[in-house]
């Protein structure tokens, strides 16, 4: 990866820049993230974009046909700013009420919702020429301490609670899995061989390529199974784990199966068919670019609609009385 200058993306660069091979005619991933749509990066692009309902709105719509109109005009936006990978969706499970990214994962707190909704989003995103990143694998559920926190998960709450909206990204042909900043089970997810390669590539069968969350690595981990180093330049206290040295370590089929997997994928879903812009030379279609439409403006009112839900006040139960001597907690806003 390219483009960052310490913690912040260079000018006419993207979130993510990897890739760019031109004697071989390899284009260059370019990613951005979607939170409620496209990033914006800079205050000119806010009008340029759908400001979408957040991922957990149009998750609570339970609504799997809009869902996929919304990745299609997600598609359609991205590749119109130049970005042909979409750094999402994200579909953790809501386990700690106070994680402050518990909206934008399209899973809410059902592993059978978000294994509903997941396929549509990655399909319609797909189908625009713009490859989908789930993310966060796995157990990236606080933001508090992120960086270190330590999830201990036995194999049976992983598979029945936390992997199914994952795994239903794999059998939709999702393009590229995110590995998350967390230990699980005492491990960093971005290089947790249990993780990537045997519950990921092996037991589920995942053809496509795994990222690291942005410096996520803590060690050389693609021997446990992640292919791509994100964002890829060394920032202040940083390590750049991907580099020559141990690049070198690693055997010539490893090195064409990581690659391989980023190929594949890109020739899979069309990104060399009809190439986008490539770093630095994207400011013409990142700033300039008008990607919203009258009919996407539309979906998302009408997404944000469906995520409306009434409560009915059968039996008096509203308004709430305190019972005597008893506690009662509301959660939520």
């Amino acid at each position: 990866g390219t483009g960052w200058t310490d913690y912040d993306p260079d000018p006419g660069y993207y979130i993510g820049d990897a890739g760019l091979y031109e004697p071989f005619g390899i284009p260059s991933q370019n990613m951005q993230d979607n939170g409620q749509g496209f990033r914006t990066t800079s205050a000119e692009i806010i009008p340029e974009v759908t400001g979408w309902p957040c991922t957990l709105a149009a998750a609570s719509s339970w609504d799997e046909a809009a869902t996929e109109r919304w990745g299609v005009a997600l598609g359609k936006e991205f590749r119109a700013k130049g970005a042909n990978v979409i750094l999402g969706p994200g579909v953790n499970v809501h386990r700690v009420a106070l994680n402050g990214r518990n909206a934008e994962y399209v899973s809410g707190e059902s592993p059978y919702l978000g294994s509903r909704l997941t396929p549509p989003y990655v399909k319609g995103v797909q189908s625009q020429k713009v490859i989908a990143v789930v993310k966060h694998y796995l157990n990236n559920n606080q933001e508090t301490h992120r960086d270190d926190v330590n999830a201990i998960v036995d194999l049976r709450t992983e598979w029945e609670v936390y992997l199914p909206p994952f795994e239903a990204a794999v059998k939709a042909g999702v393009g590229s899995f995110m590995c998350s900043y967390n230990l699980v089970n005492g491990v960093h997810a971005c290089g947790n061989a249990n993780l990537l390669l045997r519950d990921l590539k092996e037991t589920m069968g995942f053809k496509g390529w795994v990222m690291s969350d942005w410096w996520a690595l803590h060690s050389f981990a693609a021997p446990q199974g992640v292919d791509q180093e994100m964002p890829g330049n060394v920032a202040p206290g940083k390590t750049q784990w991907f580099n020559e040295t141990n690049l070198d370590t690693l055997t010539s089929d490893k090195i064409d199966d990581m690659v391989g997997r980023q190929l594949i994928m890109m020739l899979k879903h069309g990104l060399f068919d009809d190439p986008v812009c490539s770093p630095p030379h994207c400011d013409y279609l990142l700033f300039k670019a008008n990607a919203t439409t009258p009919q996407h403006q539309q979906l998302a009112a009408d997404i944000a609609t469906k995520a409306v839900t009434l409560l009915k006040n059968d039996g008096g139960v509203l308004p709430l009385q305190n019972p005597q001597g008893k506690k009662i907690a509301v959660v939520g806003s």
